[in-house]
């Protein structure tokens, strides 16, 4: 009964509203909508106030802004159906995930979205970059991320300042050897250095390379008899010539590297002059040896023969040389005759002899002794102690020393070892010889392994300069090792040695 009486008052309620109310629903009152209805429908001209939406129905009431209709100005309550229609997910189109090449400029011929509305609404990408967006679902369903790129344009390498130029030294931390890209494929040979700077982005490569400015340097060089044939250890070798008993040519460096002069001296090999061999009553002075250098002549001890030596130069051999000595009457030398001396000699004569004009001819004392118009040569030795010279114990860069060698006395020979030069000063033959030396100031020189092939190179290893002290190894190129020798006195030479 009490439930009766409720609705009913429910009834008479909504019926008073409807029936009193001035205010009217509009045309979408009652109606089924798959979307939220225009005011126009809700209200007509009329205001809607109080809207609703709910997972099925749409609520609302119009307000008559008309005075004359208070108080009813406000309608009953209106409302219309929500059409139920499944959700739907947002989906991305071909375009999602394109790698575009540089040269498109749009999305044609691809679309954004396959369902669901693009948010924002995408710009095409910026050479090497992105762009994203989504497709936004409807009804309720999800949204689709989205995303599209656009190559970069290809780069192409190019070489630096390095390229075509003549160096002493490059490797692969110089600068300026490209001046786009990086640097690939470097190799180092004797002679130069090539390498790439890479493209990128599908960019080519560039070819570069670089010339090894080469020092000219003269071989290990001997005394020789016969003209050498010019060679070089670096560089190329001129034409050849005689100077001073000496052979000439110049190593040319490579690539604008300086050039160094090379010397073989001849060997000379001593030979007797036209005075050998003949019958002389007086000591000879003139046509003692056809070649080398004479030394005093001398009278034997059977006192029946001058003797004297064409000696050689540069090594040579020397020859021994006499005369007949012939005398008519018996010898009016005195007892210096023959004998050494450290000054002028007394005891010139003998047997009443008249001595003659004292002289010094060569490394004798010379003179004459008269007796019954007879003139008879005499002579004694000069003694000469010998003594080194000024350039002992001095430097010398690449050449040995010749001019201050002997203080007294005359050089004997002259030899190179272990970074010195070595003489001897040779004086009277009742004095021993003495002997010099200088240190080889020189220029560095690389080693005898360095042009050879070796299996393996290290700081250990010999050979690796021949003058100067070892630098660092490398191994810059496959195949090849390289130092450099640096000369204490400044400057130094690259060297090399292929691996096997």
């Amino acid at each position: 009964m009490v439930k009766n009486i409720l609705l009913f008052g429910i009834f008479l309620m909504f019926a008073y509203e409807n029936i009193f109310a001035v205010g009217t629903c509009g045309t979408a009152h009652l109606k089924t909508f798959s979307s939220s209805p225009s005011n126009s429908e809700l209200c007509g001209s009329q205001v809607v106030v109080n809207y609703s939406a709910q997972s099925s129905l749409w609520y609302w009431q119009c307000y008559d802004v008309n005075p004359k209709a208070a108080p009813y100005q406000y309608s009953g309550s209106c409302y219309a159906f929500r059409q139920q229609v499944p959700p739907v997910n947002g989906a991305c189109g071909t375009a999602h995930a394109k790698t575009f090449p540089y040269t498109a400029t749009s999305f044609s011929g691809y679309t954004i979205c396959v369902s669901g509305t693009a948010s924002p609404s995408p710009s095409f990408p910026y050479l090497g970059g992105f762009s994203t967006w989504k497709c936004l679902g409807s009804n309720g369903g999800s949204d689709a991320s989205c995303y599209a790129s656009r190559e970069r344009a290809p780069i192409n390498g190019q070489c630096g300042s390095l390229n075509q130029t003549n160096n002493y030294s490059i490797s692969t931390t110089s600068v300026n050897l490209c001046s786009v890209g990086g640097v690939k494929d470097f190799r180092s040979t004797f002679f130069d250095w090539t390498w790439s700077c890479e493209g990128s982005y599908g960019g080519v490569d560039a070819s570069c390379n670089a010339k090894r400015i080469v020092i000219g340097q003269c071989p290990t060089l001997n005394p020789s008899r016969v003209e050498p044939s010019p060679s070089c250890t670096l560089g190329t070798p001129g034409e050849i010539s005689l100077n001073n008993n000496a052979w000439q040519w110049t190593c040319v460096g490579l690539n604008g590297g300086g050039s160094s002069v090379c010397k073989v001296d001849r060997i000379i090999d001593g030979a007797c002059g036209s005075s050998h061999g003949k019958t002389l009553y007086t000591m000879p002075s003139s046509e003692l040896c056809l070649l080398g250098q004479a030394t005093y002549v001398f009278i034997g001890s059977d006192t029946s023969s001058f003797n004297w030596i064409c000696r050689g130069t540069n090594g040579g051999t020397s020859q021994y040389c006499n005369a007949k000595y012939s005398s008519c009457v018996e010898n009016s030398c005195g007892t210096s005759n023959g004998k050494y001396s450290l000054s002028e000699p007394n005891n010139l004569c003998i047997n009443g002899a008249v001595p003659g004009l004292l002289g010094l001819d060569k490394d004798s004392y010379v003179w004459t002794c008269s007796m019954s118009s007879v003139i008879t040569p005499c002579f004694a030795y000069k003694d000469i102690i010998p003594s080194c010279g000024a350039d002992a114990g001095k430097h010398f860069f690449d050449s040995p020393p010749k001019d201050n060698l002997c203080a007294s006395g005359v050089k004997k020979f002259i030899a190179y070892s272990s970074g010195r030069w070595f003489w001897a000063c040779e004086g009277s033959k009742n004095r021993p010889l003495i002997y010099c030396q200088a240190s080889q100031q020189t220029s560095a020189i690389c080693g005898s392994v360095s042009g050879t092939t070796v299996s393996s190179l290290s700081s250990s290893s010999t050979n690796l300069c021949k003058f100067g002290s070892l630098g660092s190894i490398y191994e810059y190129v496959p195949g090849y090792y390289l130092w450099t020798c640096n000369s204490s006195y400044g400057g130094s030479v690259s060297c090399y040695a292929r691996k096997n």
